[in-house]
């Protein structure tokens, strides 16, 4: 389960990120811990995307991950 917050249902309109390609991020991309503890970055290269790497920013809360924002060009440190 996953909850969208306000902030990244405008980020992902703004960026072109439909729930599907989301999603597909979220299932399948690579997972790079952030600080604090329970929050993590998650990103993956879509085809037929030119602004790649698309990139979420989860924090994991009891059973459920919470999409804070959504990424585009995003570049891993």
């Amino acid at each position: 389960n996953f909850v969208i917050t306000d902030h990244a249902k405008v980020r992902m309109k703004v960026r072109g990120i439909d729930e599907f390609a989301l999603q597909e991020v979220i299932e399948t991309g690579v997972v790079k811990p952030k600080a604090p503890k329970n929050k993590f970055w998650v990103f993956k290269k879509m085809k037929g995307r030119k602004d790649n790497l698309i990139c979420a920013s989860i924090s994991v809360e009891t059973s459920n991950l919470i999409v804070i924002t959504t990424l585009i060009n995003w570049r891993p440190k």
